[in-house]
């Protein structure tokens, strides 16, 4: 084996690592210990010195940079960047300086992993099977628990990486050649599965919307599904069943009182934004907000379970609209790749769509690291090197927006 090669299963393998350690080894302890330096933590801290001195080492680092300077993801870039500068404000400085360390990290880390790929479907497959693995290591953390019921494997973790592999995997099968339909057929009713015993509401509503999306995209043709949908629909709501069937499937069994206070989020939500407008200029410093909860008169949880709120409540305003920016910006670039027909973009808008409802249950793009970030990061990643870098480039070497199966830009 080649020392380049090497070298990127080493990366791989800490990817890995990371997410080992944030689901089936993840360790137990009190909430109010939330910054304690475990043999977990420093699991960790050690991932992370060697992710970035891993990047610190390639040369690819440099030029993916740059190439991110040119895309949207500059915007998150960005955002990172911001986040380990609010260690100046910070309410924990050295938490606040390793959360930012740790996802800046695991960002760098994916793009370099992408970029190694010299054809689309060899990075398209090693996408699949990291959300994959995510998927299976976070239900294994679930099962483990020992609670193998619909309620006990409840989550709102494997649910995100299931619905972006399978919003990504139905779009690509509708227009791919036969083998790589088959393939991506496979993928897809598997992560539907974990999708369904998930019974996430936000990850729910996110797929729903990513399919619909999805069919809008594709034209009148596909569209007319839309229709045929909404019939059944309005008979299930004539009938009086609608309820029943939304509260069994969509909403994972949710009461109409837990739907009208979403599962208690609005209350959480009420009392961060009260927060924010306090120190709309600088925040309370990254990945600290939800943590530090009983400052505001809230109880302390992991997350604030909106990504934007999150950004706001770690860097004030400034982090909100490098949020904004990004998620504009990549939509925007979406719809150029929709637009050249490129492979991959119908893909995209299902599990961006699907990410972008569920950040807004689940702090997934403008928090600290979880697994969903490493899955989140990985397609973002993929979207940039595989699918929006070689239109880029195509274009600006003038040869107009046709697409050749060979190396990204």
């Amino acid at each position: 084996m080649s020392g380049a090669r090497l070298f990127y299963w080493g990366i791989w393998a800490l990817l890995t690592l990371g997410v080992m350690r944030t689901t089936v080894l993840i360790r137990r302890r009190d909430t109010a210990d939330f910054a304690a330096l475990d043999s977990s933590a420093l699991m960790g801290v050690v991932i992370t010195a060697a992710l970035l001195a891993a990047l610190l080492l390639t040369p690819r680092t440099i030029r993916m940079a740059g190439s991110i300077a040119r895309s949207s993801a500059a915007a998150l870039l960005a955002y990172l960047a911001l986040a380990l500068a609010s260690v100046l404000w910070s309410q924990l400085p050295l938490y606040s300086a390793f959360r930012a360390l740790e996802v800046l990290a695991v960002f760098l880390a994916a793009f370099i992993v992408m970029s190694r790929y010299p054809y689309f479907v060899d990075a398209e497959r090693a996408l699949m099977r990291f959300l994959m693995l995510v998927t299976l290591m976070s239900w294994g953390q679930r099962a483990m628990a020992g609670d193998l019921s619909l309620s006990g494997l409840h989550t709102n973790v494997y649910s995100v990486t299931a619905g972006i592999g399978a919003l990504y995997a139905f779009g690509e099968s509708l227009r791919a050649e036969p083998v790589r339909k088959r393939a991506l057929k496979r993928w897809m009713w598997a992560f539907l599965v974990f999708l369904a015993i998930g019974t996430s509401v936000g990850s729910n509503i996110g797929a729903a919307l990513g399919f619909v999306a999805i069919l809008a995209v594709l034209g009148l043709g596909r569209a007319l599904l839309l229709p045929a949908v909404g019939v059944v629909v309005a008979l299930l709501a004539l009938s009086g069943a609608l309820g029943h069937v939304l509260e069994s499937t969509v909403f994972g069994g949710r009461s109409a009182a837990d739907l009208a206070t979403l599962t208690g989020r609005n209350t959480l939500w009420t009392g961060y934004i009260e927060a924010v407008w306090e120190r709309p200029g600088l925040g309370y410093g990254f990945a600290v907000g939800a943590r530090i909860g009983d400052a505001f008169g809230l109880r302390a949880t992991t997350n604030t379970h909106n990504g934007l709120i999150e950004a706001a409540l770690g860097m004030g305003l400034a982090g909100l609209a490098l949020c904004l920016i990004w998620w504009g910006r990549h939509f925007h670039e979406i719809a150029l790749t929709l637009r050249a027909q490129v492979p991959g973009a119908i893909g995209a808008v299902g599990a961006s769509v699907m990410l972008f409802v569920n950040n807004n249950s689940k702090s997934i793009i403008g928090g600290g690291y979880d697994p969903t970030f490493a899955g989140a990061a990985l397609f973002i990643a993929f979207f940039h090197v595989m699918v929006f870098a070689p239109l880029r480039a195509e274009r600006r070497a003038g040869r107009g927006a046709s697409w050749r199966w060979g190396s990204p830009a």
